[in-house]
C-alpha cells in the first residue's frame, strides 16, 4: 500500500515505528517504513551523536526520525545581583 504519507516521508510502506532502540529503528527504516529513535534515554550529547552516526551507517541512506523530548517548562534562571561592592 502506497499512500500520500509514503510520498511525503520518502518511505515504501505507511508504517512509523517509535522505539528507544537504534537497532529496531534502523530495521524499520530498512524494511521500508520510518523508524523513529526515541532519545529520552540520552543525557550525553556525545553518546547521542555516536548513535546517530550508527543510524546513518545502518539505514542504507533511507529516512529515519528522531524523537526529542522537550520540557513543558523551562526553569527560571537565577537572578543576578545588581549590587556592586
Amino acid at each position: 500500500m502506497h499512500t500520500p504519507l509514503c510520498e511525503q516521508l520518502g518511505i515504501e510502506h505507511p508504517v512509523v515505528g517509535f522505539t528507544p532502540s537504534e537497532h529496531v529503528a534502523a530495521a524499520i527504516s530498512r524494511a521500508g517504513g520510518l523508524g523513529v529513535l526515541g532519545c529520552v534515554r540520552f543525557n550525553d550529547a556525545a553518546e547521542l551523536d555516536a548513535v546517530l552516526d550508527w543510524m546513518d551507517a545502518n539505514t542504507d541512506g533511507l529516512p529515519y526520525g528522531v524523537d526529542i523530548v522537550m520540557p513543558a517548562k523551562i526553569p527560571p534562571m537565577p537572578r543576578r545581583s545588581t549590587c556592586r561592592s
